[in-house]
């Protein structure tokens, strides 16, 4: 059943539901990521094996046109393009301080919107081990993956380039190329945070653990960019072209303002927080309707969570001070600070002390290693923990007994 499945995915034909059923069938196993690449690496183009596939379903035939394929795709020689310190490259399978990357070219649906857009990413495999690669990347819309972090001279590509000043990444699009539908996607993996200026001036703050996808050129009628993660806007003020941001959950829809955006796949919830502007929030999948569209305040909070919205007035300096490289708790619970010291620290934490479940805690850490801010917290409430550095991993574990 799944053979027709990925073929359907491959030519762009699974709704949004059947694409969700398919990426958890993708992240289930290596042997499912495995078989959907050699139907990719066969030729995910090829009109006959398509036809056999989605019209006859004549399994027997199709899979002798896929082995054939395959065979002829291992005698070609593949090619790596070294970039700074990192190597990557045009090619499926790229190795790189021992951890593997496998690039899937593929049609993504985005925040439920029914339409469809083709992008090359990473697959979940290589997300899941993003806390290994712990680099800033661009992954450009023809496949290409670039170590940022490397690249102090920046990177200058055919329809756009990019350039640093000082912490901030300057996205400049060819006049040519505005208009596109073609996809850009930076990753921010935990324990790193970043800043981009786009095209259109708009600034972009992404905090550690986000994907944030934008166009290789806006369009003359809105500008949309997606999100999974979190990130603070700065749009820029373009009365003629409303500025989207798009999550799993929930839209949004500006003209120019400041707001926080938080979509992360670990949380059930999907935040926008405005710090100044107006900004109005719709349903994933919609078309944007003013007079259906939630308008917030600043100072307002809107909440997503099973497709509906709460209001809340929270502190504005504890929302955005990521931004400002500080990690701020207020009489927050541990269970769920833990997915944001994650995220901040870029390391795994398994909690068998259950009993800090119940504990709230209030501070707020800076430059702090983590094992400076883990000896803070154990002034007020005693626990044990172990860190394994090479490993990144924290395991928590109960007082012993006195």
């Amino acid at each position: 059943m799944m053979d027709r499945e990925i073929v359907n995915f491959l030519n762009g034909e699974l709704s949004a539901e059947e694409a969700e059923r398919f990426r958890l069938w993708l992240e289930a196993s290596e042997k499912n990521r495995a078989l959907f690449e050699s139907y990719r690496l066969a030729d995910k183009s090829s009109e006959r094996l398509a036809h056999l596939w989605t019209q006859r379903f004549d399994k027997a035939e199709g899979r002798r046109i896929l082995s054939e394929k395959i065979d002829n795709r291992k005698v070609k020689n593949v090619s790596r393009k070294k970039i700074g310190k990192s190597s990557f490259g045009t090619i499926r399978l790229a190795v790189a301080a021992g951890l593997t990357l496998l690039f899937v070219a593929g049609v993504l649906l985005i925040g439920g919107e029914d339409m469809r857009i083709s992008l090359t990413y990473p697959s979940i495999s290589s997300l899941a081990d993003r806390q290994k690669i712990g680099f800033l990347s661009l992954v450009t819309a023809d496949g290409h993956v670039y170590a940022l972090d490397s690249l102090h001279d920046g990177l200058s590509k055919k329809g756009f380039r990019l350039t640093v000043q000082g912490k901030e990444w300057i996205y400049k699009p060819e006049r040519k190329i505005r208009d596109s539908v073609k996809l850009q996607r930076l990753v921010s993996p935990p324990g790193v945070r970043s800043r981009i200026v786009l095209g259109d001036g708009t600034s972009v703050a992404l905090n550690g653990g986000t994907d944030f996808w934008f166009p290789e050129g806006f369009d003359r009628e809105k500008r949309v960019v997606y999100v999974r993660g979190e990130a603070l806007f700065k749009v820029a003020h373009d009365e003629d072209r409303p500025f989207e941001v798009r999550t799993v959950r929930s839209n949004v829809r500006v003209l120019g303002t400041e707001f926080n955006v938080s979509s992360y796949d670990s949380d059930s919830v999907t935040s926008t927080t405005l710090v100044e502007g107006s900004v109005a929030i719709f349903r994933p999948g919609q078309m944007f309707l003013p007079d259906k569209a939630l308008r917030i305040s600043p100072g307002t909070m809107a909440t997503v969570q099973k497709g509906k919205i709460v209001l809340t007035y929270p502190d504005l300096d504890r929302i955005t001070a990521w931004t400002k490289e500080a990690l701020v708790f207020r009489h927050t619970d541990f269970r769920e600070m833990i997915p944001k010291i994650e995220r901040w620290y870029g390391i795994k934490i398994v909690n068998e002390a259950r009993s800090l479940d119940r504990k709230r805690f209030t501070g707020t850490f800076r430059k702090e290693t983590v094992v400076e801010m883990l000896e803070t917290i154990r002034k007020t409430v005693d626990f044990r923990y172990t860190y394994d550095k090479r490993k990144r991993l924290l395991i928590l574990k109960e007082a012993s007994p006195k």
